[in-house]
């Protein structure tokens, strides 16, 4: 009875979250281009790192917010129409008030507000909190891309503060 060989190993696909075109993000892919690490990883992918400072604008928030997975597609749905976003260039403090027309999602648990709103009303004031929520949204963006990915999955997450 002879046992066939065992199947190649492949490559291991890493999924990085770290800002693009940094020195970080050079650093790690010099990183991974040595031939040891060559031998083990696959090329790493970049999932972006999100400046505290881009999500102080409501639609900013909003919008990293949507691609974390956070808000319910029918209130970004009425937050991103082209329409809204013309009236929001000439009056910002407009862009939520197309959500009326909006049935609040009853998966938020007895909310009376909309989702967009409850959350635009606790991080307006975060100041120096708004680097953590930033943190957290990239985090949720990196892992939303590896559970998501079909058949081309990741094996290993990492964040652009690991050290080699």
């Amino acid at each position: 009875m002879s046992s066939s060989p065992p199947p190649p190993r492949r490559k291991l696909r890493v999924l990085v979250i770290t800002t693009p075109n940094s020195n970080r993000h050079t650093q790690i892919l010099q990183l991974f281009a040595t031939p040891p690490m060559q031998h083990h990883f696959e090329t790493p992918t970049i999932s972006p790192a999100i400046p505290s400072r881009s999500i102080r604008s409501q639609y900013n928030l909003l919008r990293t917010a949507h691609k974390a997975g956070i808000i319910p597609q029918e209130e970004w749905n009425a937050i991103s129409t082209p329409e809204n976003l013309k009236l929001v260039k000439s009056d910002p403090e407009s862009l939520l008030k197309c959500l009326k027309d909006v049935p609040i999602t009853p998966r938020y648990n007895n909310a009376n507000v909309h989702y967009c709103v409850e959350l635009w009303r606790k991080a307006k004031g975060l100041n120096r909190g708004r680097a953590v929520l930033a943190c957290v949204l990239a985090h949720l963006i990196a892992m939303k891309t590896f559970v998501e990915r079909g058949d081309d999955k990741f094996d290993v997450l990492l964040e652009d503060n690991v050290r080699a």
